[in-house]
């Protein structure tokens, strides 16, 4: 329920919490809880919250949506100690929450207490944004909820949806770029206090999402003040400290400051580097500046209060510089990018290869109007990346508005033509997350029918394409967990589950049959009594039992993208599809292949008929359904 309040409200929920914040203006706000803000050691605040009392309370409001408790005690958190906390320079033990140790990608909850006491210094809420799932980024808007909740009792649900979902988007709207991970010493955008309890985003390059929690005086606040940091009151949305021209809440961002050698900022890059990139990119900016200054701009899909370059400009802007011979990637609006001119990756690969010192270099649009410069290196004290990102300012001029150099700590070129490297992170070595450069384009036409038939359901949360099945017999595969899929294929709609009825307990939702089946059936060749006893059918209420996927039901899977490698026509008049599961965080073109037989239909319908396991590079995680009277 709530989550798609969060999803499709989200402009209407953040301009209603805005128009109910100045309906207070001026008035004296009730306390926001009984939660008091305490002196601990020197220089040192804590709330009057234990560790337990947050967990207790958590628990009261999600018991109070799903009839069960999500923390468990703080015993069976981690736990690790700290010489100093992030705003304190005392030892702390900071304890992380995540609902499976094993999901790596899974948000977290992180709670700082001192060394000697158990009362809450800080509490972090934190998103993997660089492992980006839907279901992962409900979860951590769930924390989110209910964690505001604890805090703020009082406020109506609508707005500390839409608190929250302001204060994310500040954390991308000012993210940083060079920092070296959440630590002491960040500086946030904006602060958001009431009553002692301050909030504030933070997201670095590289780095979590983080909405954090801590205590706050009128000293902390001043300090932050002369930090630059925004301020304002949450009960009435009022900036602190207005600045000549003040910003709408939903828009803070700074100002663009020009970087250059003189500064400082890149000393420990040589001068002839500094040059050279410095060169390339005003090269750039003389071959398609004029591009550039003309181009249309259409709203955002993602931010539609933001202008960005319509496809067509930066398809223009990408032709001239591949036909002056930079290699470019090369992106579109449907299809995955991938480099043009990109043969000379192949030579800067045979040189690493070798041991030789060798540079590839890469253009790419940015759809906000600038472009960013990309070179791989590979010398003697080992193989870096560069980006940095070139802007037009207010007197029409190119400037350089970052730049950084990393470590690449791996990559590798396919006999497919794709290209993985992983960057070494300042705060986490260990960090597996590669980035992906395709340096062929992709089949159209294949790429055409993946998003017809095999996208549409994908491999998260089903096992649709991960066990071996036929229209003869179905095997393992789930019927119940394919609904919403089914559903909004069917429907173009996505499934609205608040008006569903439920069973309480065990809880699930009890789909009506009309529904259920007309959903599914359509999509398979398989007869209403052998479907009815795959799928639980209840004959009494005339129902099928089904749940959404929740944090005590979710089966984890890597991040898989499918690619259709080929199409072969069947003599029956179905089509087989070979399908590649890609995995860019395992570095993988071929987790494992398929082969999916389809029969079209009249009026542009399908049947899936049969899913066929051909091949794993590696042990799948077993899948398990959600219905815990579908488990083995």
């Amino acid at each position: 329920m709530k989550h798609l309040l969060k999803s499709c409200w989200k402009w209407i929920l953040l301009l209603l919490f805005l128009f109910g914040m100045v309906l207070i203006t001026g008035m004296q706000a009730e306390k926001a809880s009984d939660i008091e803000v305490l002196p601990h050691r020197e220089g040192e605040l804590v709330f009057s919250m234990t560790l337990a009392d947050y967990i207790d309370r958590y628990n009261d409001g999600y018991w109070k949506d799903y009839k069960t408790r999500y923390l468990p005690p703080a015993s069976e958190w981690r736990s690790q100690r700290y010489d100093t906390a992030i705003h304190s320079s005392h030892a702390a033990i900071c304890y992380d929450f995540t609902e499976d140790e094993t999901k790596w990608s899974l948000p977290t909850i992180s709670i700082y207490v001192p060394a000697d006491s158990d009362q809450i210094q800080e509490l972090t809420i934190d998103f993997d944004d660089h492992s980006y799932t839907e279901a992962t980024y409900d979860l951590y808007e769930e924390l989110c909820f209910y964690t505001l909740q604890v805090f703020f009792p009082d406020m109506e649900e609508a707005q500390i949806i839409a608190l929250y979902q302001t204060l994310n988007r500040l954390a991308y709207d000012n993210m940083f770029p060079n920092e070296q991970g959440y630590g002491s010493g960040i500086v946030p955008c904006a602060l958001f206090y009431q009553d002692g309890i301050g909030l504030y985003p933070y997201f670095a390059e590289g780095e979590s999402l983080h909405l954090c929690i801590i205590p706050v005086t009128e000293q902390t606040i001043n300090e932050f003040t002369q930090k630059g940091t925004v301020l304002y009151e949450i009960a009435t949305m009022q900036e602190r400290q207005p600045a000549s021209k003040p910003a709408p809440l939903y828009d803070i961002a700074p100002d663009i400051v020009p970087v250059s050698a003189e500064s400082g900022i890149f000393a420990d890059l040589p001068a002839d580097e500094l040059d050279r990139i410095t060169q390339i990119c005003q090269n750039i900016a003389s071959i398609c500046g004029d591009l550039f200054q003309t181009a249309e701009k259409v709203p955002s899909p993602y931010m539609p209060d933001q202008l960005v370059l319509a496809q067509s400009s930066i398809d223009a802007i990408e032709t001239r510089l591949i036909h002056q011979g930079y290699t470019v990637l090369d992106t579109d609006s449907t299809y995955p990018s991938f480099l043009q001119n990109a043969d000379g990756m192949y030579h800067f690969w045979d040189a690493v290869q070798n041991g030789l010192d060798g540079r590839q270099d890469y253009i790419w649009i940015s759809p906000y109007g600038g472009f960013q410069y990309c070179s791989l290196e590979t010398r003697a004290d080992g193989p870096y990346f560069l980006e940095a990102a070139a802007q037009w300012n207010e007197r029409n001029e190119i400037e350089i508005t970052e730049l950084y150099k990393r470590e690449v700590l791996d990559w590798d070129l396919t006999e497919n033509g794709n290209f993985y490297y992983k960057l070494y992170e300042a705060h986490s070595p260990a960090f597996e997350d590669y980035t992906l450069l395709r340096l062929k384009e992709t089949d159209r036409t294949l790429y055409n029918l993946n998003a017809a038939y095999i996208e549409p359901v994908g491999y998260q949360s089903n096992n649709l394409f991960t066990c071996s099945w036929n229209h003869t017999d179905y095997g393992a595969l789930c019927f119940n967990d394919l609904l919403e899929f089914c559903y909004r294929m069917n429907t173009e709609q996505i499934l609205d589950i608040s008006a569903l009825p439920c069973q309480e307990n065990p809880f699930y939702y009890q789909i009506p049959a009309v529904m259920f089946e007309e959903s599914i059936l359509p999509y398979f060749d398989i007869s209403l009594q052998t479907f009815r006893e795959k799928t639980c059918y209840d004959k009494n209420s005339n129902t099928y039992p089904w749940l959404d996927v929740a944090y005590d039901n979710l089966s984890y899977f890597p991040l898989i993208t499918p690619e259709v490698k080929a199409c072969q026509q069947n003599s029956d008049g179905t089509i087989t599809l070979t399908v590649d599961a890609m995995c860019v965080g395992l570095k993988q073109d071929s987790l494992f292949r398929h082969k999916v037989t389809i029969r079209l239909q009249e009026g542009g319908g399908f049947q899936y008929v049969q899913n066929q396991m051909i091949t794993t590079s590696q042990e799948l995680p077993a899948y398990q359904p959600r219905l815990q009277m579908q488990r083995g």
